[in-house]
């Protein structure tokens, strides 16, 4: 066993925090690489479309593209799937329905400025996509009336489903109040393996007191062109700001994703805060692509790694880099709290607690008042008066 022969009660680590940052993907349809289809049979969910609905009335003036942008339309506000109604068509209503009947989405604004009808798509094609094809059957029911300029129904899109980033599909913007129309574009995008895209719907409340309805039937996204995914390579172990015990063996790994294998990973490393020197550790060139680092003295410690494919002649990444740090043990200050308060002239009774690894043994911890020695206790629970 690794005596530890005295403990101070108050610990402080110095810690460099790296992050990763990953797209916070929000649920959503699949588009496969034979892409996505929809003819709305059954009620769909949140996690596809999803309805709101902006506050205001139908005489209200405003420009769409404008408010859209600036009034707090994000993703968090779709929290209602289309409501569910057997009237074909649905009556008018201040969020998007399903037809029960009629097996169709439908827009058609009351109470509100405008209605909201959101379509929510992940990326799973295996491609980075550099075009996508969008088709859909629009179909306007109930008494024509005139929509207002500029106005009526727009369409947009988003990658981020945030605030201030909706850009107007002007090919499906209408103010079309009668018929049956297929409804198709093809759009360039950036749109990388593994993303979200969210396209919108914007129905103005038009003057009359009842809108006309806007049904949208046979949606189709495909991935019309796209290139295939670059190597990417994330740091799985050791986490960020882990803590290990001295007599641990710590295994560094990694996840390889995309390119063309064989890859070939290689773990780089050093220790101490601010150092920004780092030295090859090992390497491997098999999944699980782990390499341990074996115990390691107690310090603070810094690693990343570089995954590169085609057998280490292609496309190299970095991944990010993580800090931990490695200890000999762990002192808790149990008693006194932080800025606790004592009645004068009476005992102080001070407390600990220690976590050691499991080759360490705790022969006495010390107490310190003043960077002077107070008490010291050789048995657990360790107190000091």
């Amino acid at each position: 066993m690794k005596p530890l022969s005295r403990l101070c009660s108050v610990a402080t680590f110095s810690l460099i925090f790296g992050a990763l940052i990953q797209a916070d993907i929000a649920r959503a349809a699949s588009v496969e690489p034979s892409g996505y289809t929809n003819s709305f049979d059954l009620q769909p969910t949140t996690n596809d479309w999803a309805t709101s609905s902006r506050p205001g009335a139908s005489n209200d003036s405003y420009d769409m593209d404008t408010d859209v942008n600036t009034n707090g339309v994000s993703v968090s506000i779709f929290t209602n799937r289309p409501v569910a109604n057997s009237a074909n068509p649905p009556g008018i209503l201040v969020n998007a329905t399903w037809s029960s009947t009629g097996l169709y989405l439908q827009t058609r604004p009351a109470s509100a400025r405008y209605t909201m009808l959101l379509g929510k798509f992940q990326n799973n094609t295996g491609t980075n996509a550099t075009e996508i094809g969008i088709s859909y059957r629009l179909t306007f029911a109930g008494n024509a009336a005139v929509e207002e300029t500029n106005r009526g129904t727009r369409v947009y899109y988003s990658f981020s489903g945030a605030t201030n980033s909706w850009t107007n599909l002007a090919a499906f913007n209408t103010t079309l109040t009668n018929g049956s129309y297929i409804l198709s574009t093809n759009l360039a995008v950036n749109w990388p393996f593994g993303t979200n895209l969210f396209l919108l719907w914007v129905d103005d409340n038009a003057l009359p007191t009842t809108d006309v309805a806007n049904q949208i039937d046979d949606f189709s996204l495909r991935v019309t062109a796209g290139a295939a995914p670059t190597v990417i390579g994330i740091l799985t172990a050791p986490t960020n700001n882990v803590v290990f015990f001295s007599d641990t063996a710590i295994l560094s790994a990694v996840s390889v994703f995309n390119g063309t294998p064989p890859y070939v990973v290689q773990f780089w490393t050093n220790s101490g805060a601010g150092n920004t020197t780092f030295q090859s550790a090992g390497a491997a060139t098999a999944s699980p692509f782990n390499l341990s680092l074996g115990p390691l003295v107690a310090g603070s410690y810094n690693l990343y790694a570089t995954v590169a494919d085609e057998n280490g002649t292609g496309l190299t990444t970095n991944t990010v880099t993580n800090t931990f740090s490695v200890v000999n043990a762990l002192v808790t200050l149990t008693s006194p709290t932080n800025n606790q308060s004592a009645p004068p002239d009476q005992p102080f009774i001070m407390t600990a607690s220690v976590t050691v690894g499991a080759s360490t043994t705790v022969t006495n911890v010390e107490f310190f008042y003043d960077g002077i020695s107070a008490a010291t206790d050789t048995t657990a629970p360790y107190l000091g008066t």
